[in-house]
């Protein structure tokens, strides 16, 4: 069930009638979004549902006897057991034909003969998000920073809650957990605000992403990359730049603001990245409850093993980390090469940081702000670049093209011929999907300082209503509920 579908509008509108008739009891409320968070999953796949069943299971009874246990070896014994289950489960559905296949493609380069047949095997949607929100519980439980609950509908209720199940945020316990044991307000102020981060994410959505992918599909899925311009190749990779940012924003706008409607507050998840002067502050600002996952499960511990290793105590766990980003994300080797480089940028940025500090010294603010922020952008559309292409032989293709036909200018893919013939694109389309980049990133620069980007209003009524309206009717012209998947359906 997308949330850009009727079937959720319907959904939603008689969950949120049946929830706040139970107003006075949140222990009837969060029976109701135990039911209607497994129904909302199981549109896709009832039988997966079995799995975060399974999966809540597991963590919470590890949970419960971490926490009981005394002996700290078997406090380990424990944790270890959540690892193995969690990412065993992970692993298998995510990576088993990557390994097999590269396992595979080695015996055969050292001279053997090996040959397999692999598994049809469906990723369950969200599983990459479920899996690391309850395995932040367990360890949370482990380093004492929270107690474990004995309410299993609650917990259970914690890990498949529907606004966020699919693609996150991804909740630690100690935010979202204590929230399904007190009761829930539906406050004006909250529902409003709410209200508008839902509009908003939508627009960014429906207007924005689902427009750019018309174009980004074209360019990318036209394979013969020495045949078209270079021109339009960077045209393709700032889109894609743009398509990724609002696609997964804008989902995170939405589960944030429908969770207010519910009287739950999730943690923002975006925070303006595309403002970021440097990789290392891109990555404080993009996709949040994730890298700051990272941050604490994986880069700390690391940084700790290293912490002797002089430079090396902070460049190794970084370079590590972003590529198991990388990784996180799927099963090729475009996804670990992407990590990887953003390991290596912020190594850099993070081994030059008293030099660029010398040198910030010298000349204006504006001008260190405009180039940091070249140099980020560069740097982030050459590896979504990466992220997008199918494999490392097309993206490699891509990026050579992009030099190799710099030059090269061929009219008809400007107006709406050539690659394009497939989705009938016209250069008018293109003008007002250019129009209305420029009004998103406008509005969110009014908006930086706030926790979405449409959460600023007017004092006049009339001026906001009139927004409202235009969004809205921006989103049927543009979208009409065409029900795009979400990017990260399939991280």
């Amino acid at each position: 069930m997308l949330f850009n579908s009727i079937e959720f509008i319907i959904f939603f509108h008689l969950i949120f009638a049946v929830y706040w008739l139970l107003k006075n009891n949140y222990k009837q409320q969060n029976v109701l979004l135990f039911l209607a968070s497994y129904f909302f999953y199981g549109w896709w796949s009832w039988k997966f549902s079995f799995l975060i069943f399974f999966s809540s299971i597991v963590d919470y009874t590890l949970g419960l006897l971490i926490y009981k246990t005394e002996d700290r070896k078997i406090k380990k014994r424990y944790l270890l057991v959540s690892f193995l289950i969690n990412f065993g489960i992970l692993g298998f559905f995510k990576y088993f034909n990557f390994f097999i296949s590269e396992a595979i493609s080695l015996i055969n380069l050292l001279g053997f003969q090996a040959n397999y047949t692999s598994l049809s095997l469906i990723l369950p949607i969200g599983i990459s998000f479920y899996t690391f929100q309850t395995l932040s519980y367990t360890i949370d439980i482990y380093k004492g920073h929270i107690k474990p609950t004995n309410d299993f509908l609650a917990f259970s209720t914690f890990v498949c809650f529907f606004p966020q199940i699919v693609a996150g945020p991804v909740e630690r316990a100690s935010n979202l957990l204590p929230q399904f044991f007190r009761e829930r307000h539906l406050k004006y102020e909250e529902a409003k605000e709410g209200c508008q981060q839902i509009l908003w994410g939508f627009f960014k959505k429906i207007a924005i992403a689902d427009s750019c992918a018309l174009f980004v599909n074209d360019i990318f899925g036209y394979h013969n990359y020495d045949e078209v311009s270079g021109i339009i190749l960077i045209i393709g990779g700032i889109l894609f730049a743009i398509q990724i940012y609002a696609d997964f924003s804008g989902y995170s706008d939405i589960a944030i603001g429908v969770a207010k409607l519910f009287g739950f507050q999730l943690m923002q998840n975006f925070n303006f990245p595309y403002y970021a002067t440097s990789t290392t502050e891109i990555w404080r600002k993009w996709h949040i409850s994730i890298s700051s996952w990272f941050r604490d499960y994986l880069n700390k511990p690391l940084f700790f093993y290293f912490r002797h290793w002089g430079n090396y105590s902070l460049v190794i766990p970084l370079i590590l980390t972003f590529t198991i980003i990388g990784f996180w994300h799927g099963a090729n080797w475009t996804f670990i090469v992407y990590g990887l480089i953003h390991g290596i940028v912020m190594s850099i940025e993070v081994l030059s940081k008293k030099t660029r500090k010398k040198i910030r010294k010298k000349i204006p603010k504006w001008l260190n702000s405009g180039v940091g922020w070249l140099i980020t952008m560069f740097v982030w559309v050459f590896t979504v670049i990466i992220f997008r292409a199918e494999n490392m032989t097309l993206a490699v293709s891509y990026l050579v093209n992009i030099v190799d036909n710099l030059f090269f200018i061929d009219i008809d893919q400007f107006v709406g011929r050539g690659i394009f013939t497939a989705v009938n694109i016209n250069p008018q389309k293109g003008v007002a999907l250019t129009t209305l980049i420029v009004l998103m990133f406008f509005i969110e620069w009014l908006n930086r300082k706030h926790t979405f980007g449409f959460k600023k209003s007017s004092n006049l009524a009339v001026v906001n209503w009139t927004a409202y309206y235009a969004l809205i009717i921006t989103l049927f012209f543009f979208g009409e509920f065409n029900q795009q998947e979400f990017i990260y359906f399939h991280f």
